[in-house]
């Protein structure tokens, strides 16, 4: 039975790659942005990096507004005021924007959009010095959100962006040892946190971190930490458990789950299951916007990877 003083609140998490969300607009002179065509778009940005494209960033608004999530763990962001621009101009300044620049050689840092009357405290771990004498830090970084309601803590939430499979120099064969390492150090920031208070764990992992045979480099975080991936604590199909679509060279599509939001054992107690579902796109005309059958139909999508969206009846003491 809850005690007199205890309260609940039910805090609506989306996590989302959005793919070089670049947004930077110095030169807008308070046009209809909604009017736009893509080269008048482009051109309100004189830097090096265009901005994306606009259709795409209007769709990615377009879900987010159908969703109406409380809290958003974005990565692949231009930055925090990309992010301010995103909040501002198209999710219509519901958010407080969250961002601390990482250790990213391509300027896509990672941050968190938060709906009154949450509120947040940000920290980052970019300096944290991982176990390895060349690996010595996060390829980007680990961004923990203390997510508060009434000035109490309700939940932890921590966002990563581990070393993705690309390796341009030839010295670490898809970049296992670099992640392996980085898991190792978020792993024992973990360890750290309290275990009473309830942990989101959410970005993308850039390999198979959960399933009945995970990559060997994601074990510690079952192991040590004992995480469960919310999208099996929910006993989602395994058909609908994906974030991701690529076609090999025979043109076969396949689908897998590089985005993850794993749960200690008091965001697991708070877990809505049934809310658990990795969302398609929508347009900003409100129409569903089909999953690529074809390998040049993904160019299509506002973002190479599917959000995932969970709730939580989180207990407020």
């Amino acid at each position: 039975m809850a005690k007199d003083s205890e309260i609940t609140a039910t805090l609506k998490v989306l996590v989302l790659n959005a793919e070089n969300l670049f947004i930077f607009m110095e030169h807008w002179k308070e046009e209809p942005i909604a009017q736009m065509n893509e080269i008048q778009w482009q051109k309100l940005n004189s830097g090096l990096i265009g901005n994306k494209t606009l259709s795409k960033v209007q769709a990615l608004a377009a879900t987010i507004t159908k969703i109406s999530p409380d809290l958003i763990m974005l990565t692949e962001v231009g930055g925090l005021l990309s992010l301010e621009n995103f909040n501002r101009y198209f999710l219509q300044n519901l958010y407080q924007p969250y961002l601390l620049e990482g250790n990213s050689d391509r300027g896509i840092d990672m941050g968190f959009l938060l709906k009154a009357p949450w509120s947040g405290k940000i920290f980052s771990h970019k300096d944290y010095k991982l176990p390895h004498a060349k690996y010595t830090n996060f390829s980007r970084d680990v961004l923990k959100l203390e997510v508060s309601l009434h000035d109490r803590l309700v939940a932890n939430a921590l966002l990563v962006h581990l070393k993705s499979k690309l390796n341009s120099k030839g010295d670490d064969f898809e970049g296992r040892t670099r992640r392996a390492v980085e898991v190792l150090g978020l792993s024992e920031i973990i360890y750290q946190l309290p275990a009473d208070v309830p942990l989101l764990l959410g970005g993308d992992f850039n390999g198979v971190a959960s399933g009945p045979t995970p990559e060997p480099e994601f074990l510690p975080l079952k192991h040590k930490n004992n995480l469960q991936d919310a999208a099996l604590v929910a006993g989602l199909p395994e058909s609908e458990r994906y974030s991701y679509v690529y076609f090999n060279q025979g043109g076969l599509r396949i689908e897998q789950q590089l985005d993850y939001l794993f749960l200690n054992q008091k965001a697991q107690e708070s877990l809505l299951k049934e809310s658990v579902t990795f969302p398609h796109y929508t347009g900003a005309e409100g129409q569903l916007i089909p999953m690529p059958q074809r390998s040049w139909q993904k160019i299509l999508m506002p973002s190479d990877h599917l959000p995932l969206y969970a709730e939580f009846k989180l207990k407020i003491d």
